[in-house]
């Protein structure tokens, strides 16, 4: 029997599941950005290690379905890494390419994404959309939605407009739906990956 790999690189995972985009430049993008971050020095360092500690817990057991060398803390340091290379670790002055601008809540023409996680409106509805698949926002993630006053039902209820402005102005819900989309993107690439990840 094949022994297990480690987990695809996170460079590989935020390149290919994240943005869809698996250039050699993306992965080297996420490699210097999160080189700039590592050192704790992020902009709002303290608030991306604590919600992705808080949401890391409800998404790490479909991740290990694929992955099952996938442990809590390395979830946990991806999803720390997705903000640091999204949004420069939270900096409200900078976008994703470096472009400068006041409030990074304010979303900019072809950059849609919202918050430190930078989750598109269109894509966290997609996520809560459990006509056509099992939805992977569960009961923890409920408490948690719960826990900012709001409802599943009240998130799936708001036009994109309002639904972007609770992305971005509370990170509980952002980093939610970054973990729901990673985890829903390994889950769809089960077979490429059990390749990848076994060798067969």
């Amino acid at each position: 029997m094949p022994r297990d790999k480690p987990p695809i690189p996170a460079d590989a995972m935020w390149s290919k599941f994240y943005q869809t985009d698996d250039s050699p430049e993306n992965r080297q993008k996420y490699i210097d950005r999160v080189a700039l971050y590592s050192d704790g020095s992020a902009k709002e360092e303290e608030g991306i290690d604590k919600y992705s500690r808080l949401i890391a817990p409800a998404f790490i057991g479909d991740m290990q379905k694929v992955y099952p060398l996938m442990t809590l803390e390395e979830f946990t340091k991806r999803l720390k890494e997705t903000a640091y290379v999204e949004t420069h670790g939270g900096d409200y002055g900078v976008y994703q390419g470096g472009t400068p601008n006041n409030r990074l809540t304010e979303p900019k023409k072809g950059m849609p994404g919202r918050g430190w996680w930078q989750v598109e409106a269109k894509s966290a509805r997609n996520l809560m959309d459990d006509s056509d698949k099992k939805i992977l926002i569960g009961e923890k993630s409920i408490e948690i939605i719960e826990s900012e006053g709001l409802t599943l039902d009240s998130l799936r209820a708001m036009d994109d407009d309002a639904l972007g402005e609770v992305i971005a102005q509370t990170p509980a819900i952002g980093v939610m739906f970054a973990a729901a989309l990673y985890a829903t993107q390994t889950l769809a690439n089960k077979q490429l990956i059990e390749k990848q990840r076994t060798g067969k």
